[in-house]
């Protein structure tokens, strides 16, 4: 290992618990958000994920981290609808991903500095479920339902 991935490797390590309680931060009053929204259910929630019904499609939510220009940790909220839930060969398409930094920061892409709020809002787990079901809606998915 040269210094360059050294130094990864120990940002990532800071940083990973970091990204982690803001991915809780975001995800912590779930049940109370997923009640208000029509159409949506919980399905269930675990340890970095949440697996919700929305439009009738099972999606997970889920946290990782990655890296912003090979050097910055950020943590990434991703949407991966679940295509065959009752086979034993699981197959998922990724529907809609945000990601975020240490502070909260919630961003669109990677790349851009345009902010989408903070882990912490309250409007931030809605705003998100919106956008997964408005991808669904202008997905081929809705087709391949009936």
């Amino acid at each position: 290992m040269n210094h360059e991935e050294l130094r990864l490797t120990k940002s990532a390590l800071n940083e990973y618990q970091s990204l982690t309680e803001k991915f809780e931060e975001l995800i912590a009053d779930h049940q109370n958000v997923i009640e208000q929204i029509r159409s949506v259910s919980l399905i269930q929630s675990g340890e970095n994920n949440l697996s919700i019904d929305i439009l009738g499609f099972r999606v997970t939510i889920q946290f990782s981290m990655v890296f912003q220009d090979a050097r910055t940790p950020l943590g990434q909220v991703s949407a991966l609808v679940d295509l065959q839930p009752f086979n034993s060969i699981r197959e998922f398409r990724p529907i809609y991903t945000v990601w975020f930094d240490y502070l909260g920061n919630v961003i669109s892409s990677p790349s851009e500095g345009s902010s989408l709020g903070h882990t912490s809002y309250a409007d931030c787990l809605p705003s998100f479920i919106h956008s997964v079901a408005f991808n669904l809606i202008n997905s081929d998915l809705m087709a391949l339902q009936n």
